[in-house]
Formats: structure tokens, C-alpha cells, sequence
């Protein structure tokens, strides 16, 4: 049986990329004081649950720059192509009653949408819970994965922890965005992050910039982690 992870997600990602990874976001408001319940809720369906193989579930928090006053997002993880819902051992009666009980702690429904994982470095969001998220168009979607993956690739042992992803926005983007970027970091040092982008890789920085392809940028944000389930 699979264990609840708190705080962690311990994914070969790289793997899982190669075997093709979509994900779904769904965007929602929690009414106030409902924050610790919900929590509670997830932690007590997912304590106990199987989820099919190179999926996950993730609950995360907005932070600063929260899109379209939402306060939280529910990211599933699947394998492109695997239909079916991803736990398998709750029964129909028992993941109805979670969403009912889920649905009482939301005051508003947001966007959801999906898409594919393009790029992947894997992290531990245990030590590097906070992510940095970009919503972009890209004029040269293959010319900025390129940029990307050299970026991350030349920095050394920098992102060692950290997961860095690159992907699309396929369906139901919310804002007008093919792809989106993400970078995590400690909690609540993404400004260093930024701050070391600037200073220790600047000449990295400038290249990645010079050969991206063009980005116009639709939505600047950052989450924390607060579950991971596998």
C-alpha cells in the first residue's frame, strides 16, 4: 500500500516525463477559516489510498500574485492516455462523500485546466516547498525548451533539490497562455532565487533571454506545497 507523503514527493520525474505526463489543475476559493479543515479532509481520505502508478495529487496554496482571487489548487498528475479515475482502492460511495465534504469548505469554483510536462528536473518539496509560476505565450515554444533546458542543465548543482518544470497549456487555459515555467525554492526564499539568477548565473541568465524565442508573460504567481500524495 501506498503511504501518504506529507510535504514530499519523491517521483523519478525524469521517468516520469519520458513516459509522458499530463496534468489538471483545478482553481479554488476555500471560504474563510476553512483552511485547516480542509487539510484535514485531505489528509484523512489520502492517509490510506492507493493511486495508480506515476500519479499523484498535490494540494497547494496561492501566494503572492493569487490569479483571479483564488486561494488554492488541486494539480492531479497522470500518465497521458490512462483513463479511469487514479485511486483504486475507495469505493464510489466513499470518494463521493471526500468531494461533497470538500465542496462545503469552497466558497468559489475557478478555472481548471490541463496540459503536458515538457522539461522536468526533479526536487524534494519537503526542503524546497515554495514555486514560482509563470503563465506564458511563446512565439517559438521548441527554441524556449531548448533555452530552458540549457539553462537548468548549465547551472551545476544549483537546482540539486529543487524541481524546475517546463510544459503546456493544451486545454481551458485560463488566461490566454500556451505553456507555462516553474521554479521551486525553499519556503519562502523564491526572492533569493531570483537574487542568485541575477548575480551568480547572470551571464546564463542574459543567454537564456537572447535565445528564447520571444515570451510574453500572462500571469506571474507563486504557490506553496502544501500536500503531495502518491
Amino acid at each position: 500500500m501506498k503511504k501518504l507523503l506529507f510535504f514530499v514527493l519523491i517521483l523519478s520525474f525524469n521517468n516520469l516525463v519520458a513516459q509522458n505526463m499530463s496534468f489538471r489543475v483545478w482553481e479554488i476559493k476555500v471560504k474563510d477559516q476553512a483552511k485547516g479543515g480542509l487539510l484535514q479532509l485531505f489528509d484523512d481520505h489520502f492517509k490510506d489510498v492507493e493511486i495508480k502508478e506515476n500519479g499523484a495529487i498535490l494540494l497547494e496554496e496561492y501566494k503572492v500574485g493569487a490569479p483571479r482571487d483564488m486561494t488554492h489548487r488541486i494539480v492531479f498528475l497522470n500518465e497521458i492516455g490512462r483513463s479511469g479515475d487514479m485511486i483504486t482502492n475507495k469505493s464510489e460511495a466513499e470518494k463521493k462523500l471526500f468531494w461533497e465534504r470538500v465542496k462545503n469548505k469552497i466558497d468559489k469554483w475557478g478555472s481548471t485546466f490541463s496540459g503536458r510536462m515538457l522539461s522536468w528536473h526533479p526536487g524534494d518539496f519537503s526542503k524546497f516547498p515554495s514555486i514560482h509560476l509563470w503563465h506564458i505565450k511563446l512565439n517559438n515554444p521548441m527554441q524556449f525548451k531548448n533555452a530552458h533546458d540549457k539553462f537548468v542543465d548549465s547551472v551545476g548543482s544549483y537546482f540539486d533539490g529543487k524541481a524546475i518544470g517546463f510544459g503546456t497549456i493544451d486545454i481551458g487555459s485560463p488566461d490566454g497562455s500556451s505553456h507555462w515555467v516553474g521554479f521551486a525554492a525553499e519556503k519562502y526564499s523564491l526572492i533569493k532565487m531570483h537574487h542568485d539568477f541575477d548575480t551568480k548565473f547572470a551571464k546564463l541568465q542574459q543567454e537564456w533571454w537572447e535565445t528564447n524565442g520571444g515570451v510574453e508573460i500572462s500571469d506571474d504567481f507563486s504557490v506553496l506545497n502544501l500536500r503531495t500524495y502518491q
